[in-house]
């Protein structure tokens, strides 16, 4: 998302949790601001950004409200993430089941509790990930 952003001419800081996340994204060619940080506690002021997206980030912080009062804190206009609502036909979602990614940012209900002060619009989509082995799907 945030290379994505950078090649439409967005000024982008980006952050992850995870050091090797970031050292595999500062190899990228795109003009960003890579940090390691955590979304429970943005080094950013108030009001810093005039969007803040997460991809599959913050819905895995352990504790949701944190999180979603810290997006809101440092965005001065618009949200924007990915989440993850539960599948019963899809095995995969058994692991986190009961998790911050499970109850508080998948359903619209909870997205709307964590996410008070802004009009929200939901869409719903299955995204599919394909690739020739599951190896390939990594990389």
């Amino acid at each position: 998302m945030a290379a994505r952003a950078a090649r439409s001419g967005a000024g982008v800081t980006a952050i992850d949790f995870a050091p090797g996340m970031i050292e595999k994204a500062r190899a990228r060619p795109e003009p960003v601001e890579w940090l390691v940080a955590d979304a429970q506690e943005l080094p950013f002021a108030a009001g810093s950004f005039d969007v803040v997206v997460s991809s599959f980030g913050v819905v895995f912080a352990p504790q949701a409200e944190v999180a979603a009062a810290e997006l809101a804190r440092v965005c001065r206009g618009r949200i924007g993430l990915t989440a993850w609502e539960p599948h019963p036909e899809q095995r995969i979602w058994e692991p986190y089941l009961g998790t911050p990614a499970n109850t508080a940012w998948s359903s619209e209900e909870g997205i709307r509790r964590l996410l008070p002060g802004f009009e929200l619009e939901f869409e719903h989509a299955t995204w599919w990930l394909e690739a020739e082995s599951g190896e390939a799907a990594w990389e």
